[in-house]
């Protein structure tokens, strides 16, 4: 039965929903130029935009078969010279997110190839052959969320500080959000609260519990700068640049995160929901992909465009719903994850851990089951 929902990771990058920067092109094997169906594809991306970003998340690319097609394989290979290696198969029985597979959808005459770059190669080459090893593919371009799910869902949580009860609370939401494998996005102070008005002077983080939690899986680290400042910074490279530093320096992040030696983190979650055009130019600058930055009770859920001046997504609204928490029924949380997931959007959740009660029994234990459920019942649903 088809998967509907991708639940995943936040960066759009989880916003793990990410889609290429750079430009993928498709190209012909040269021994195929007069064939109708191509021995082969080679996929490329800009050797520059690979190194800012790193494409480590799998992209899924959907193909055309002809109708009757059974017993399909699909190969990969990141160098004319390499020996092609089989894409392990996968069907929408089994909840999988994240990873390199494939999907063939004979019932649809439809392939879905997700595969990452290599740290080592700008081009991904693929083919699809039958059992006797002829071409049977045409190329029809890259889906707009992973596996071609047909929705995601994000939530995200903001303010992580060495504050023993903040701390405490994050690892509590870390630890439900684990259990029911669902991503969380956690946005972290990376040297602590700064003359805030509600807590004051906080200390910074200790990493070793933020290491703990994403040691366990499910936790994508973002930043939300260095000392939670309102605009205009004192200091933008420092709250900016140096926060991402600071992650990088302290967590050892997840495989999804890393190219080679080299680790990343694209996402930003700005204080205070402030933003400014300095502020979206140092995050270009400093090579993130998305910059959280609003909220809006009534969050319609479409993906934010690319913006090409500053060189990252245009601002994400989400719904923060901790604001209103008290006043939101657990039936009004379920009907809005519906309406988003089943228009095809993106269901986007802020809030803040100290905000919230994460015991068993719960408005926001019983929300997530009810997320949750939707990848299990009937298998109609992963997200993101």
């Amino acid at each position: 039965m088809r998967c509907k929902l991708y639940l995943g990771i936040f960066f759009i990058l989880g916003l793990g929903t990410v889609l290429s920067i750079g430009e993928v092109n498709l190209i012909d094997s040269a021994e195929a130029k007069e064939a109708e169906i191509p021995s082969y594809f080679r996929l490329s991306v800009d050797p520059d935009k690979h190194n800012d970003y790193g494409s480590t998340y799998p992209m899924t690319y959907q193909f055309s078969i002809p109708s009757g097609s059974s017993n399909l394989e699909a190969y990969k290979k990141y160098a004319e010279s390499e020996k092609w290696a089989e894409v392990t198969k996968k069907t929408s029985e089994y909840f999988f997110n994240g990873i390199e597979s494939v999907r063939f959808d004979y019932d649809s005459n439809k392939v879905y190839i997700s595969v990452a770059f290599s740290n080592e190669s700008d081009e991904i080459f693929l083919k699809i052959v039958d059992q006797w090893g002829s071409p049977v593919a045409t190329y029809d371009g890259i889906t707009k969320y992973y596996d071609n799910r047909d929705a995601a869902v994000v939530f995200s949580a903001d303010d992580w500080c060495g504050n023993s009860y903040i701390d405490s609370k994050f690892q509590q939401a870390c630890d439900m959000f684990t259990s029911k494998k669902i991503w969380l996005s956690v946005a972290v102070i990376t040297q602590g609260f700064r003359d805030d008005r509600i807590w004051k002077d906080q200390p910074p983080p200790i990493w070793s519990h933020i290491q703990d939690k994403i040691d366990k899986g499910y936790i994508e680290v973002v930043s939300h700068s260095r000392t939670h400042p309102r605009v205009p910074y004192d200091d933008y490279d420092s709250e900016i640049g140096g926060s991402k530093e600071d992650i990088i320096d302290n967590l050892i992040l997840p495989s999804l995160y890393k190219s080679g030696t080299r680790e990343y983190v694209w996402g930003w979650t700005a204080p205070y929901s402030n933003s400014s055009d300095t502020l979206r130019y140092k995050l270009g600058e400093y090579k993130y992909m998305s910059d959280v930055s609003g909220q809006m009770v009534n969050q319609e859920g479409d993906f934010p465009n690319w913006d090409s001046n500053n060189g990252l997504y245009e601002k994400w609204n989400r719904w923060e719903i901790d604001i209103e928490i008290e006043q939101i029924t657990l039936s009004r949380l379920n009907s809005e994850f519906d309406k988003r997931t089943s228009a095809g959007k993106i269901y986007h959740v802020g809030f803040h851990p100290w905000r919230l009660d994460f015991s068993p029994g719960s408005k926001i234990d019983q929300h997530t089951d009810y997320v949750m459920e939707k990848k299990i019942c009937g298998m109609l649903a992963m997200v993101l």
